[in-house]
């Protein structure tokens, strides 16, 4: 009885272990499926973050071309504010300087006539 007892125990022991390494077995296709999904939503997820990034640096360099022209259309505008101003302040600085130089003279025929007033009363 001994060997058909050491048998059933064998058996159950077999039984026992093919359970096991079938339970194993699930539990690592599903871990390994598991793993499969996790991998390919990282994949998309990567993908989808390149595009967003093509798409930002698409649009960093739209910016940096918008802003090349808008200190282009300022140099311009500075420059053309600079030569107004300068055109405004030589006619003006002419108008002043010829009538300061009006002033002046008629100051000077003012004060000779002053003198020739001043002079009969000594």
């Amino acid at each position: 009885m001994k060997s058909s007892g050491q048998k059933a125990v064998l058996a159950v022991a077999v039984v026992f272990a093919v359970v096991l390494i079938a339970g194993c077995g699930e539990e690592n296709d599903s871990d390994t499926k598991s793993d499969i999904r996790k991998h390919r939503l990282i994949a998309a997820e990567n993908i989808q973050f390149k595009k967003d990034l093509e798409q930002c640096e698409a649009e960093i360099g739209r910016q940096k071309e918008l802003l090349g022209k808008c200190l282009e259309e300022k140099a311009d505008l500075q420059e053309e504010l600079s030569s107004a101003v300068g055109d405004i302040m030589d006619t003006i600085l002419g108008d002043v300087i010829e009538e300061n130089k009006t002033l002046r003279n008629e100051n000077e025929r003012l004060k000779a006539q002053i003198e020739k007033l001043k002079k009969p009363e000594r």
